[in-house]
């Protein structure tokens, strides 16, 4: 049983939910029914968004949300419309210390995971390259926001570049502490990427969880309302999970030999 004070629902001040396209009614409705503050920041439509890539478009959007974290005296959670929870979201446990000082970003959907050590508390020192769900304080946001502006210095907005993939290393130079799950807390529910698959992304885009830690509260949107589809899909992304863990790319050797 995990101690109401180390719950999400306990930690978490707001949710933040990066939209443009998808309906987040469902999505706001669980994170209420779990006891979470949720906002919805839909995308804009401006005459020069038009030119701009999908890529920047959301980095924009998640800009807004580090903006918003500034002074929160707690943690906040932002995720992406197509974000699929687990069920007892909300009663999770913080999958880190909240009382350490020297925190930077803790992503509870993996993509791509890395473990670079285990603290004595169980918590996983690693990196993921995804911004499906992640949490961040004010510490973080106010990081992050010079991190934005290094990204609007050297990326014009109608060129694609994946932006996300450096955010671990960003906190990692200015000396901060990133985690991931041992189980994903939800699943990347979207269809792929279609700048993704232009630029020839792994897969065209797609990435799924490798391991939940429960079941899902909604069907996500790649199932198209097929059961059969869903499972399939899931199956896959397990048997990749296991590929990356025994080729090194999750756990590196040096990292099982320390312990």
């Amino acid at each position: 049983m995990v101690d109401k004070k180390e719950t999400l629902s306990n930690n978490v001040n707001k949710v933040f939910i990066i939209s443009n396209k998808l309906p987040t009614d469902k999505l706001q409705h669980i994170f209420k029914e779990e006891g979470l503050k949720t906002e919805e920041l839909r995308q804009k439509r401006k005459i020069e968004y038009e030119s701009y890539s999908l890529a920047y478009l959301a980095f924009l959007n998640h800009k807004k949300a580090w903006e918003r974290t500034l002074g929160s005296d707690k943690f906040t959670l932002i995720v992406e419309e197509d974000f699929i929870p687990v069920v007892n979201f909300g009663r999770l446990p913080m999958p880190f210390n909240p009382e350490k000082s020297n925190f930077g970003i803790c992503w509870l959907y993996n993509c791509g995971p890395e473990i670079y050590s285990i603290s004595k508390e169980g918590y996983i020192n690693g990196g993921s390259t995804s911004m499906v769900a992640y949490l961040i304080n004010s510490e973080s946001a106010k990081l992050l926001i010079e991190f934005a502006k290094e990204i609007e210095k050297k990326v014009k907005p109608d060129k694609y570049y994946p932006w996300d993939p450096e955010i671990g290393g960003f906190f990692i130079s200015n000396k901060r502490k990133n985690y991931i799950v041992y189980r994903n807390y939800g699943e990347h529910g979207g269809i792929s990427n279609i700048e993704h698959k232009n630029h020839k992304i792994r897969w065209g885009g797609t990435h799924r969880a490798d391991v939940l830690c429960d079941r899902l509260s909604f069907l996500p949107y790649y199932a198209k309302n097929s059961i059969v589809r869903f499972y399939l899909i899931r199956f896959i992304a397990r048997i990749y999970g296991i590929i990356r863990l025994f080729g090194g790319r999750l756990l590196r050797p040096k990292v099982i030999f320390r312990y």
